[in-house]
């Protein structure tokens, strides 16, 4: 007896904090949402959306419990929290603090000059502001791309506007849920969205069924317990005298029947309602399709990829310790680029990467690749017809030192040899081959051999046209990572691709960020079952070219960019007098390639013991060709910061620009539906509040037309030209209809009727800015007679 007495006191003390209780079981609802996305959709973070649901929750709660109103709630939780995330998700944290530092150094030295003479640099101030504003329009054309991309229908890849967008719809569905259940008291209403989006997602994927479940059984048991808290406050409001053991019963009943209906409904829903799902299925369209991939949503089932090759080719590549390179001669590579020179001759050659095979599937621990299409092609056979527009055409004549090991080595892409050899495909198609077609290896049995390849030769403008738009061959192939790559790489990957406008300057910030880390054999491989590249970017911080390699591809990836690996060597030492690359063991290596729309597979370079690839071109350098001048005047500076401003912040400033009239156009709507005598009240508050400075502190027993002749009279006070006095002078009569409508609608029995309310509307939109510039009229008297007074 004593237990069960005890137990009823727990179980009573527990509902008599329902606020707590209910808070407790709705954020555990609710963190169904962001388990189930982070679970199901593709590159939804659970670092970022778990925190951001619980924030957004709780923020709305505490508003809605501290009374805040509904306008400022709304603006905090809409606006604020949106703009905080779209900082946080553009990496410009670090620049509005450069931002404010380099703004606050030109203020001071602005106020220097006034005093002082002293010159004035506002370079510091015009690159951080560019900095910001370069983020911001890199970030803004991004989403405004994918959104236009997922409204038409078209798969954009881009993997940060896809987990902004579903943040910032976990940030909605939280406060929106917060909101209605501290505010409103609508517990269903405000969960109803985050369980239409789980159901909706769960549907689509047809995978991890439970989360739903779960959410829905918390759903339940949470909705009778609140009526039941509901029903016993109506009790105790009553005085009806009930059975402290009915706490008990109910949390039992409610339990059970939660379990029940729950159990039932899932069993229910795999009876009945699957059929009707597989046809809706059936029934998507290919826009509709391309929609829920660009969210991130992919249904289960295939993907499945055999790995292992038929041929001599191996079939898989493992990230071991650093390897032992010796100088024994490889082959030597004649391009015809140069003729042969002395040697002392110390000509500047072009830098190639002399491919052997190309990589796909990244495991975790290496690569792999799929069985590859087989097809022998005779010698002198064109794969690739002119013309070649955009590309360079390189002539190779290969010569191995010892007996070949039949792999055939090239750069670009091999479009003829004068050998039979036969080509490993991983994609082999006659419409445009070569964007389309794509060859893994290629082997002949050949001492030395002569062939034909290509090489993308943009510009820097053509490259960064490329869109994010890829075919599905290469975003079913080229975008794959394993559920074994860790978060944190996600996140680097997000935080690196952030400023890019471009997937190309995505791929170079990637590319120069990992050529930042030292290059070294001597590492040890990674630890068993240890991420590659999560291992390379947290704990070793050094290694060879795998490591470099094999991590920028994981990252592209993570950042949707299409990208493989790439075996072989570099170009080794140059032989002037023989006209010809000499290529040793010491040269092996591996690089990347990133897949660009409309140009193809492009060469990267991210391990620093190598030549980055020169990406540049005329426009380029007439840019940078353009540093701000030491020595112009201060006149000069001041216009050219002046020019920079509006030429690169434009968009901010026509936002600032519209926001206090959006504001004013929305307070004249809300000021409009409120009740007549309210909205007069507060029109009369913030006419005490603007005219502080005009009137000065006054007693708490002053009646308002005592308060409305003594403001009327020190603004007749005012010594001012003709004109603005008569302007001033209006305020007197508005002031006084103001406080008339005040009276009434404190004392007087009928209230203000609805169009004195409009007209009363338009009369303040008018008399706020009479008593602003009263207010400066007045501090600027104030502030004189101070100065005389000590000047006395």
């Amino acid at each position: 007896m004593e237990k069960v007495g005890l137990m009823d006191t727990a179980i009573s003390r527990l509902f008599r904090v329902p606020r707590m209780f209910l808070l407790f079981f709705s954020l555990v609802a609710l963190v169904c949402l962001p388990i189930a996305l982070s679970s199901l959709v593709h590159d939804a973070s659970i670092g970022l959306l778990l925190p951001l649901t619980l924030l957004g929750a709780l923020l709305a709660w505490g508003l809605a419990q501290w009374k805040v109103r509904g306008l400022s709630s709304g603006i905090i939780l809409l606006f604020l929290g949106p703009l905080v995330l779209f900082i946080r998700m553009g990496q410009m944290g670090k620049a509005i603090v450069d931002l404010v530092r380099q703004a606050y150094h030109f203020m001071v030295a602005l106020i220097n000059l006034l005093f002082q003479q002293a010159a004035v640099d506002p370079s510091g101030f015009v690159s951080a502001s560019h900095t910001l504003t370069e983020k911001f329009l890199a970030l803004g054309s991004r989403i405004f791309a994918w959104t236009a991309g997922l409204w038409q229908g078209a798969y954009v890849e881009d993997p940060l506007i896809r987990t902004f967008a579903w943040s910032l719809a976990a940030w909605v569905i939280a406060v929106w849920a917060g909101w209605q259940i501290s505010r409103n008291k609508r517990l269903l209403v405000g969960m109803i969205p985050t369980t239409i989006l789980i159901a909706l997602v769960v549907d689509y994927t047809n995978r991890e069924t439970w989360i739903f479940w779960v959410h829905v059984s918390l759903l339940v048991f949470l909705y009778g317990l609140n009526g039941f808290v509901t029903l016993q406050k109506r009790w105790e409001l009553s005085r009806l005298d009930y059975s402290e053991s009915t706490q008990l019963e109910t949390l039992v009943t409610v339990g059970v029947l939660t379990f029940a209906l729950v159990t039932v409904s899932a069993f229910a829903s795999k009876v009945s309602i699957k059929n009707i799902l597989d046809d809706f299925r059936e029934k998507r369209t290919s826009s509709a399709e391309a929609r829920t991939e660009a969210l991130g949503l992919h249904p289960a089932g295939g993907g499945n990829v055999t790995t292992g090759m038929s041929s001599g080719i191996p079939s898989s590549h493992l990230i071991g310790p650093g390897p032992v390179l010796s100088e024994e001669l490889v082959m030597t590579v004649s391009t015809g680029d140069l003729p042969p020179m002395p040697s002392m001759a110390r000509p500047v050659v072009p830098n190639y990467y002399w491919r052997t095979m190309t990589y796909e599937h990244y495991t975790g621990t290496g690569w792999t690749n799929p069985p590859p299409i087989l097809e022998n092609i005779p010698s002198e056979k064109i794969l690739v017809e002119p013309p070649y527009q955009n590309y360079r055409l390189v002539h190779q004549e290969v010569t191995f030192a010892n007996d070949s090991d039949e792999k055939m080595y090239w750069t670009g892409t091999l479009i003829s040899a004068e050998v039979p050899f036969q080509a490993l495909w991983i994609r082999k198609t006659n419409e445009n081959p070569l964007l389309e077609s794509d060859m893994l290896a290629a082997v002949a049995p050949a001492k030395t051999y002569r062939a034909d390849s290509l090489l993308p030769d943009f510009s820097t403008e053509d490259l960064r046209s490329s869109p994010a738009v890829y075919p599905d061959w290469v975003r079913h192939r080229f975008l794959i990572l394993p559920d074994s790559v860790p978060e944190r790489v996600w996140s680097v990957a997000r935080d690196l691709s952030a400023s890019g406008k471009t997937p190309f300057d995505r791929a170079l910030a990637i590319q120069n960020y990992l050529r930042q880390f030292p290059y070294s054999l001597d590492v040890l491989g990674p630890p068993p079952r240890r991420d590659v590249a999560d291992y390379f970017l947290f704990d070793l911080k050094k290694g060879y070219c795998d490591y470099y390699a094999t991590t920028m591809v994981v990252l592209a990836r993570a950042a949707g960019l299409p990208s493989r690996i790439v075996m072989g060597y570099t170009s080794g030492s140059y032989d002037s007098e023989q006209a010809r690359y000499v290529v040793t063991e010491k040269d092996a290596h591996a690089w990347v390639e990133i897949y660009l729309t409309n140009i193809g597979w492009v060469e990267f370079e991210p391990t620093p013991s190598q030549p980055a690839p020169a990406f540049s071109d005329i426009s380029d350098a007439q840019v940078t060709a353009q540093p701000l001048a030491p020595q112009t005047s201060i006149a000069s500076r001041f216009m050219l910061l002046v020019n920079r401003v509006f030429d690169f912040a434009w968009i901010p400033a026509i936002v600032l620009f519209l926001a206090p009239f959006v504001w004013l156009g929305w307070d004249t709507l809300s000021l409009s539906r409120l009740e007549p005598s309210r909205s007069i009240q507060l029109l009369y508050r913030r006419l005490r509040r603007i005219a502080r400075p005009v009137s000065g502190t006054l007693s708490r027993g002053q009646t308002a037309h005592e308060y409305a002749s003594l403001l009327k009279t020190r603004i007749s006070s005012f010594r001012l030209s003709s004109q603005l006095q008569e302007w001033l002078f209006v305020a007197r009569d508005e002031i006084t209809q103001l406080t008339e409508l005040y009276t009434r609608s404190i004392f007087s029995p009928e209230s203000p009727s609805r169009a004195e309310i409009h007209r009363a509307i338009r009369m303040w939109s008018r008399l706020r800015w009479r008593l602003l510039c009263a207010d400066a009229i007045a501090i600027q008297d104030r502030w004189l007679r101070l100065f005389l007074k000590q000047k006395d």
